[in-house]
């Protein structure tokens, strides 16, 4: 049997056989929300009551994934606060990795998103790092001499 598929885009793709679905639900492109018609039919049906009810692919549940891009998503305030309060140079480059992170989101990529958000993570950690060593640690070394005053 072949299929039809509607990824969200208003497009549609294929006919595919069972056999060429599988790496697209392996990589996220095909996912239990998607929309699959039989060749030949007029009736678009979630992917995941066509193909789940047949026990032909296996997906993880759709709430799991919908909770896991919850999980994922990232608010771009922390990044930007870093960027103004602690250290600009690696702030511009949370906020880009924040950005992709979202993206990869958006475009139903999960384990991309999963990777980039580690980068994210590395990139909020060394800017609010070297932002308290440049801004706080000074505030110590005054009253203790190190830094001689007028």
């Amino acid at each position: 049997m072949r299929y039809w598929l509607s990824i969200g885009d208003g497009k549609s793709y294929g006919p595919y056989t069972i056999d060429e679905l599988r790496p697209l639900a392996e990589t996220g492109r095909l996912d239990a929300a998607s929309m699959l018609c039989v060749e030949g039919g007029a009736q678009w049906r979630l992917a995941g009551d066509v193909l789940l009810s047949e026990k032909v692919l296996g997906f993880p549940p759709l709430t799991d994934r919908v909770a896991l891009g919850a999980q994922l998503r990232i608010n771009l305030m922390w990044s930007i606060l870093s960027t103004l309060c602690c250290c600009l140079p690696l702030g511009i480059g949370a906020i880009m990795s924040a950005s992709r992170v979202n993206a990869l989101l958006n475009a139903g990529d999960l384990e991309g998103a999963t990777r980039e958000r580690a980068s994210y993570r590395m990139w909020m950690i060394a800017t609010v790092a070297l932002g308290l060593v440049c801004n706080v640690a000074p505030l110590f070394w005054i009253p203790s001499g190190l830094i001689p005053t007028l």
